[in-house]
């Protein structure tokens, strides 16, 4: 008899043969993926690289909510426009919130009426053109909709205090009272679809999907938002959720514990957290109140530490609009002049768009596949106009936009190879190709 024959014939023998070829196989396979931690032939990529986050719960379209994605970063998965020319504007009746796209490319903003009145919601094709309008019948005011993935669309309105569900084809679904205000700029959304905003009473909301309240937080003698505005990001596994608020710059809420599990900063003025790939929430703007502090754009790990500062600009300047991070860890920010920051936080380079362009900053920066930065700016001598200013990775312009009339809007949506571009309380909502 063979040794191959006697070794299969004595099963004990056999379950060990195959027991150590598998953890072989298997260590083979490990040491080869920890030196070639991409793909055959695909460079290494660098440290601080950007993952794009799968979140099931979000429509899978190219800008499904207020800033892009849960993370907040402003970052298309698409590349952007190429060129800056306007394709088609159209009368945006007062808006203030952000821009969405829906999964078959709609456009969809929410509007509040000229000086607070009545609002509604408007879903656009991609030229321009009305599919459908839903009247709010209430002040709707600041609040970015979200859509989910069955392309439900969810929408708030000021005055009245309601979240409203409504279907692709702009039909109501359900709706909930909290009976008072909201006044969150961005809702956001977990990963298993429970919708998070806040009120004027200063309460964090987690809603079902089915539009049934499912729990809320409140702390005491403080409140979250900053100002009246809440701003909330999710970290990558959907575990914490980040609010700014009134005593503390931001606070890290556990919403499976639904407790705040630590807080950062003190009386704060920054903008909407922005939270990377890994974990880490990056700060823009004051986040440790004082009459002497800088500006400073900080960056803290998941646990809440500090891991840098880098302060800029002026003290006593004290609004700030949200930042974007570009797929190789790159983060943009600023108001008369742009910065980019490596991963690291040490300065890429610094451009002055006032000094160079006529405008500053105006409105959150947003960024696409190719790490190319639209950046908006405004013009405040005489009539209200702005434009948008296109820069690669290195800084140097790729195109601009001409003057457009109006003042700029709040988060645009970054579509496929366009920019949909709301105003605030202004004449027209662009398009730029």
């Amino acid at each position: 008899m063979t040794a191959i024959n006697l070794l299969f014939k004595n099963s004990r023998t056999l379950k060990y043969f195959i027991f150590s070829l598998t953890c072989v196989v298997f260590a083979v396979m490990l040491t080869s993926c920890e030196q070639n931690p991409t793909a055959p032939n695909e460079p290494p990529k660098p440290p601080g690289y950007q993952e794009d986050i799968y979140w099931p719960s979000l429509a899978d379209s190219p800008w499904p909510m207020f800033r892009g994605n849960p993370q907040y970063t402003g970052r298309s998965k698409y590349n952007g426009p190429s060129s800056g020319l306007v394709q088609w504007a159209y009368d945006s009746v007062y808006t203030e919130g952000g821009a969405l796209i829906g999964a078959d490319n709609s456009v969809i903003f929410q509007t509040s009426g000229p000086a607070f009145g009545k609002g509604g919601v408007y879903s656009l094709n991609q030229s321009g053109d009305l599919n459908w309008y839903y009247n709010i019948q209430e002040i709707a005011a600041g609040t970015t909709p979200l859509i989910l993935y069955d392309s439900t669309i969810i929408v708030s309105t000021y005055i009245g205090g309601k979240i409203i569900a409504l279907t692709k084809n702009g039909l109501e679904k359900w709706v909930f009272d909290t009976g008072t205000y909201i006044t969150t700029r961005g809702m956001n959304i977990g990963m298993d679809g429970t919708i998070f905003f806040q009120d004027s009473s200063s309460t964090l909301f987690a809603l079902g999907k089915d539009g049934k309240l499912k729990w809320t937080l409140k702390i005491e003698n403080t409140s979250f938002g900053s100002g009246s505005n809440a701003r909330m990001a999710f970290s990558p596994d959907g575990n914490m959720i980040y609010l700014t608020g009134t005593e503390k710059a931001i606070y890290a809420v556990d919403v499976n514990q639904r407790q705040i599990i630590w807080s950062y900063g003190g009386k704060n003025t920054i903008a909407s957290p922005l939270v990377d790939s890994y974990g880490n929430i990056f700060l823009y703007g004051v986040s440790d109140y004082s009459e002497s502090e800088q500006p400073c754009m900080t960056k803290l790990n998941y646990s809440g530490n500090l891991v840098y500062k880098f302060a800029f600009g002026n003290i006593g300047l004290n609004f700030f609009l949200e930042p974007t991070i570009d797929l190789i860890g790159n983060i943009y920010f600023g108001v008369d002049s742009l910065y980019s920051l490596d991963y690291a936080g040490n300065l890429n380079w610094k451009l002055g768009v006032y000094k160079s362009y006529g405008g500053v900053i105006s409105s959150p920066l947003t960024c696409d596949r190719q790490n190319i930065v639209y950046v908006p700016i405004q013009n405040y001598d005489g009539l209200l106009k702005f434009k948008v200013l296109a820069f690669k990775d290195d800084g140097s312009l790729l195109w601009l936009t001409e003057w457009l009339l109006g003042e700029s809007g709040d988060s645009p949506a970054l579509g496929i190879g366009s920019l949909y571009f709301p105003t605030y309380r202004s004449a027209s909502f662009y398009s730029v190709k």
